[in-house]
């Protein structure tokens, strides 16, 4: 892609992030994204009511227009470029694979495994309530139902502060948002209640509780060949970062680092036993 391509994404996606955050939510909003379609400097096939994008044979559903600008250069490239961040390039999949996404937000991930590589296995956790919704169309292919939990080192409740507009939600307080309870469910239960005898890929973003859903399935990780983790600044109300606490959990169990990288401070492990 030419520098001038990689310009050209870059106003068109920060226009569209202006006009939703500073102009106006609605008619407006809708009216400039439907100008930027005319000039073809929107790719992705959005439908009419702007709910759903036709790239593809089958459609991709969306949830909150303040995250339309990351499908200005059509859904393959957003899909691409999350399956990239997330370092699994180097990850040989196959169609009969288990895949758990943690933080599955509106299914991206499972939706490009199954378009890619034919995969039908894929178990999305997801506590937002819209985006969960959102979540359920996008999951057509798979076996199993999308779980609507917060993944957690315990079976029970918490409290959760959402800040969905951003993806930004966490069990963290935040004296900016009102919080709510939801109900958890840990890795171990996952595990036991689908008997998953072997996971290929554990991908796990949950705005700083990594530590604690990861010690949620201390019994079962032996079984996951690959965990990509986003261990951003985004515990708590430091925005501290995971990296020393995921990675000594489980490096402890007999996985390697096998890539990192990216401003979202992304970690792929390997378990060395596959």
């Amino acid at each position: 892609m030419t520098n001038i391509r990689k310009v050209k994404i870059l106003l068109v996606q920060k226009s569209l992030i202006f006009f939703y955050n500073k102009i106006n939510k609605g008619i407006i909003f809708d009216c400039y994204l439907n100008f930027l379609k005319v000039l073809k400097l929107f790719q992705a096939k959005l439908t009419a009511n702007n709910k759903k994008i036709n790239d593809f044979h089958n459609p991709f559903y969306l949830s909150r227009k303040s995250r339309f600008y990351m499908y200005s250069n059509g859904l393959n490239f957003r899909l691409e470029f999350l399956f990239n961040e997330y370092l699994l390039g180097q990850i040989k999949f196959d169609q009969n694979d288990f895949v758990i996404d943690c933080g599955a937000n509106i299914g991206e991930l499972g939706f490009y495994l199954n378009h890619k590589h034919n995969i039908k296995n894929v178990i999305s956790v997801e506590p937002e309530r819209i985006e969960f919704e959102t979540l359920k169309l996008n999951s057509f292919y798979s076996k199993f139902k999308p779980l609507n939990y917060a993944l957690h080192h315990f079976i029970g409740e918490v409290n959760f502060y959402s800040n969905n507009e951003t993806a930004d939600s966490s069990i963290f307080p935040n004296n900016n948002l009102k919080s709510k309870k939801i109900k958890t469910i840990t890795l171990d239960k996952i595990f036991n209640d689908y008997k998953i005898q072997e996971c290929k890929l554990l991908k796990l973003e949950a705005e700083g509780a990594e530590p604690e859903i990861l010690n949620g399935g201390l019994k079962n990780l032996e079984k996951i060949h690959f965990i990509s983790v986003d261990c951003g600044p985004e515990r708590g109300e430091k925005n501290e970062n995971t990296i020393a606490a995921v990675s000594k959990l489980i490096l402890k169990y007999d996985f390697s680092l096998a890539d990192a990288g990216g401003i979202r401070k992304i970690l792929l492990f390997k378990n060395n036993k596959f």
